[in-house]
């Protein structure tokens, strides 16, 4: 299947009501890191990046050409229109190098409220091989929960990670984000953490 038949196929899923609708729009750089938001224009550099990527915790979507190019079609015709669980991702270069180095993810940004607790976003990330244990997840999350608080009415910040992932839980506990699994019964598989504005 080609790239522009991926397209049609989410554009198509897509209900006549939804308009397209930018979260943060231009996010500035940070102390070592760019970011870029993704688009068909950069978007295959995820395949780039983590197609030889054993790691088990980076998702498989981006480890074969034919479904990174779905996930980055859905992305873009689909994910950002949502008004109920929109989705926006951002490529991460090095300043240094000026190379792709991982992609950050704002997803779930619901428009509908109850209460006040439904003002959150998920947040999420991978980096390549070569650029894990560097500090850069650490600042990453913490540049884009300050323009997140900053820009947006968005209260509260959700990550999850595997509970076998000791290196994203070592990082949301140095980040003293507070660890709410009983609050989120979805899946055992899982280790939630939250950050309240």
């Amino acid at each position: 299947m080609t790239i522009e038949e991926r397209k049609a196929i989410w554009r198509e899923a897509r209900s006549p009501s939804m308009k397209y609708h930018h979260f943060l729009g231009s996010i500035p750089p940070s102390v070592r890191l760019t970011f870029e938001p993704l688009s068909y224009e950069n978007g295959m550099y995820l395949y780039d990046m983590f197609k030889e990527d054993s790691n088990p915790y980076v998702d498989e979507r981006f480890k074969t050409a034919e479904e990174a190019e779905d996930y980055l079609a859905c992305m873009l015709e689909y994910a950002c229109f949502s008004q109920k669980r929109a989705a926006f991702d951002w490529l991460i270069k090095c300043q240094t190098t000026n190379e792709y180095i991982g992609v950050f993810h704002v997803h779930d940004l619901s428009k509908q409220v109850f209460g006040g607790d439904n003002l959150k976003v998920t947040l999420g990330y991978a980096f390549s091989k070569s650029f894990r244990k560097k500090g850069f997840a650490n600042e990453t999350l913490q540049h884009f929960s300050k323009i997140i608080f900053e820009k947006t009415n968005k209260t509260k910040l959700l990550v999850y990670t595997d509970k076998n992932n000791k290196d994203s839980i070592r990082l949301m506990e140095r980040l003293s984000w507070q660890r709410v699994d009983e609050k989120y019964v979805y899946s055992e598989q899982y280790a939630y953490f939250e950050l309240w504005k």
